[in-house]
């Protein structure tokens, strides 16, 4: 079946004329009576909205597989054949840490890295979260955690955002920073 690139319906006292366009800038044009017409004209367009919404379906499920193919891939040992994360609480891993959560301190050295991973999560920017996750938080599985905190911090410095901040007088800092700088005062 052609694509169909346009419909097209003019209609008159005695009937319609459905002219319908294709992708290929090929055209019918069909003449009959003005309900007829307007079936005619509706089904095209119905057609062409079926075909866009499957397109487009198609392309959000292939690049939600497309983008975490090497979680879903997981052998039994908890790590991806092609995964470069860590999986101890090492400088590596607390590197990835500080990228997303600079001043988080609530891991001891012997915790399992995915679950801090895990944790580490909720405090990463829900713009960047999403960016790199299209599936909510809670659907993370404990193998994924470490991938998913390093491309979070990969796209967080790519992007140039910023870590939210996690105490309280850390945020005071902030907020009265940017009032100083909105006002444009400096100490």
């Amino acid at each position: 079946m052609k694509q169909i690139a346009n419909v097209n319906l003019e209609s008159d006292s005695a009937g319609g004329t459905v002219e319908v366009t294709y992708s290929d800038d090929s055209f019918e044009r069909l003449t009959c009576s003005l309900p007829v017409a307007l079936v005619i004209a509706n089904l095209a367009t119905t057609l062409k909205q079926e075909r866009a919404t499957r397109i487009a379906t198609g392309d959000r499920l292939r690049r939600m597989y497309t983008r975490d193919s090497d979680m879903i891939t997981r052998s039994g040992s908890g790590a991806s054949p092609t995964s470069t994360a860590p999986t101890a609480m090492n400088a590596e891993f607390m590197r990835l840490v500080r990228a997303v959560a600079p001043k988080y301190d609530n891991a001891l050295p012997d915790t399992d890295p995915r679950l801090v991973a895990l944790d580490v999560l909720r405090y990463a920017p829900a713009e960047a979260f999403s960016a790199v996750h299209p599936t909510p938080m809670s659907e993370i599985q404990l193998d994924q955690a470490i991938d998913v905190l390093e491309q979070v911090g990969d796209y967080m410095k790519a992007n140039n955002i910023e870590p939210k901040i996690l105490t309280t007088g850390d945020a005071i800092r902030s907020i009265n920073a940017d009032n100083a700088s909105f006002w444009h005062r400096t100490k």
